[in-house]
Formats: structure tokens, C-alpha cells, sequence
């Protein structure tokens, strides 16, 4: 089994908290792998890493892992504005790390990555929405590629409203906000910690609420709002302050070196998106149709209307 070797401290909490078991992770991942080949719709990867992040992102529950291994390429046919063509050095994807609107606080072992957005810097005429959500996934991508943290531990989110405008919001649509949800909230095999969205503004409380729509209800309870740049001492218990940069309030590196580090790192995976196109479903050969499928469109193959509580 070729997998990476986890710390004691790090091996602890994948047993206590995902239920992992040493001696069981590989007849797991075989399992898997005799069931991806029973699927004549998936086009999956099948190496021991992926398939035991996976196992990971889902407590290792074999039916769930199944479940959500179908999703997680299923969304990637289905959704595939933010799957497609994702080249790091495409001109609209160069600009969202010039202009610096995401970047990775340093990684520490046994915690959450965390991973700060920042919307408003983005020039809408320049950058779509879609975009935005490409350049969000090849950065969960290649973290999952390195980070076990990621699959363990958790991902947190702070979220930088400042700038955000109507133009920002005339970009996103329900059946877009839907397909990010569905996307990221239960295809991904990584579980969002929480998400902090700073220097809240009206219309993106708007954003907010219509965002919220395609949250489930367990998760709502994790999204916490601030009204200015720091959030208070709050912030800090999930974004220490060593770790944020001077903008933030912290004592970490700068804004422009942080982008700059993800993107090179983005740009090393060049040719991993490339390959990554090729894995995908082929609905075609689909026995049924997916729950994916159902969600985002309905049976009808129209955007099913909206149920909100």
C-alpha cells in the first residue's frame, strides 16, 4: 500500500475521530477498487492515497465513501464550468492570484488548513464567478494532494466581504449557488470546520441569505459574521493571529507573499488538472440516474424550484 505516513499525534485523531483502523485501511481501499471497477459510469482514480482520502472524508463508512466517490465525479460532469479547461496560467485565473483574492495561512499539523477569500478585490468585467469557483477547487485539489490535515482535520474558511458589489452580485445565480454547495458540501471527502465572513456589508448579508438557501441545516450553525476587518478576539481562536497576515491584524507573512506561494504552487499542477479532466462519469452508462443529477436539475431536466425554510 503506497500511502503517506502519518504522525502519532496525526495517526490519533484519524483513529478517535474518523474511526480509522490500521490494520483494516488496506482491505478498504481493495474494496474500493473492486467496486470502481463494477461502475461502468465512473472514470475514477484507483491509487491508494485517493482512495484512502477518501475512506477519510467519510469516517470510513464503505457505502458512504462509495456514495460520495460517485458525487465527487458526477459533479465534475455535471458541473463542469468549474471543472473544465482549468489551466493556471489562463489569463483570468493569473489575475485572481495577482489580485491576491485567496491565499493559504501556513499549514499546522492536527489543524484545520485554513484559507482566506477575498471577493471583493476581483475586477467582475475580468473574472467571472465561475472562475473564481475553478480557481477555488484546483486549490482544494492540490491541498488534498498534500495535506492529510485536509481530510483529517478539516478546512476553515474566512471569508472577506469588504469591496463586494451589486456587480459582484449580479454575477451569481441560484442554480450556480446550488451547484457550489452541492459541489463543495458533500462531494468534497473534506469537512468544513466553519466559515467567517469579515467586514460584513448589506449586500453581502443578501449574499449571505441566498448562499445559506443550499446550506445544510447542520452546517448553518458554523457560519459566524463580523462587522469589521478583525471580527474580534473571536477570529482569532480559529485564525491565530501568528498565522494572519499584517492586513488581518497579524504577525504572519504579508498578503502578496501568501498569494504569491499558492500560486506557484497552483502552477505545479499544471499538468495534474490537465490529466484530472479525464476522470469523470459517463452518464451514458449510468445504470441510474445519480442523486446529483436529481438535485441540481430535477427529472425534468429544468432548475427544480427552490424549498427554503
Amino acid at each position: 500500500m503506497s500511502v503517506r505516513i502519518l504522525s502519532k499525534e496525526l495517526q490519533l485523531i484519524a483513529e478517535t475521530e474518523l474511526n480509522e483502523v490500521a490494520n483494516r485501511v488496506n482491505d478498504d481501499i481493495q474494496s474500493l477498487r473492486e467496486w470502481l471497477k463494477s461502475q461502468r459510469h465512473l472514470k475514477a482514480r484507483t491509487d491508494d492515497q485517493w482512495l484512502l482520502t477518501c475512506l477519510r472524508g467519510s469516517k470510513f463508512s464503505l457505502e458512504r465513501t462509495k456514495e460520495k466517490i460517485d458525487r465527487y465525479y458526477t459533479a465534475r460532469t455535471l458541473c463542469s464550468e468549474f471543472y473544465a479547461v482549468r489551466d493556471p496560467f489562463s489569463l483570468d485565473i493569473q489575475r485572481c492570484f495577482d489580485d491576491g483574492i485567496v491565499f493559504v495561512l501556513p499549514v499546522r499539523e492536527c489543524e484545520p488548513i485554513r484559507l482566506v477569500f477575498r471577493v471583493g478585490t476581483v475586477d467582475t468585467r475580468i473574472v467571472s464567478f465561475e472562475t473564481r469557483v475553478k480557481v477555488f477547487t484546483m486549490i482544494i485539489d492540490a491541498l488534498l494532494e498534500e495535506y492529510d490535515e485536509l481530510a483529517i482535520n478539516g478546512l476553515s474558511l474566512l471569508f472577506d466581504s469588504a469591496g463586494i458589489t451589486y456587480d459582484h452580485l449580479a454575477q451569481v445565480t441560484l442554480p450556480l449557488l446550488k451547484k457550489c454547495a452541492l459541489c463543495f458540501l458533500d462531494s468534497y471527502p473534506i469537512r468544513l470546520e466553519a466559515l467567517h465572513v469579515i467586514n460584513i456589508v448589506p449586500i453581502a448579508r443578501t449574499l449571505k441569505q441566498l448562499a445559506l438557501q443550499f446550506v445544510p441545516k447542520k452546517l448553518r450553525t458554523s457560519v459566524f459574521l463580523y462587522d469589521d476587518n478583525a471580527g474580534g478576539d473571536d477570529i482569532y481562536e480559529h485564525f491565530p493571529r501568528d498565522l494572519l497576515p499584517p492586513e488581518y491584524g497579524g504577525t504572519g507573512k504579508p498578503i502578496e507573499e501568501l498569494a504569491a506561494q499558492l500560486k506557484l504552487k497552483v502552477e505545479s499542477y499544471k499538468d495534474w488538472y490537465a490529466l484530472d479532466r479525464t476522470f469523470c462519469t459517463d452518464e451514458s452508462k449510468r445504470p441510474q440516474e445519480s442523486t446529483l443529477s436529481q438535485e441540481l436539475f430535477g427529472l425534468d431536466g429544468s432548475f427544480r424550484k427552490l424549498d427554503i425554510d
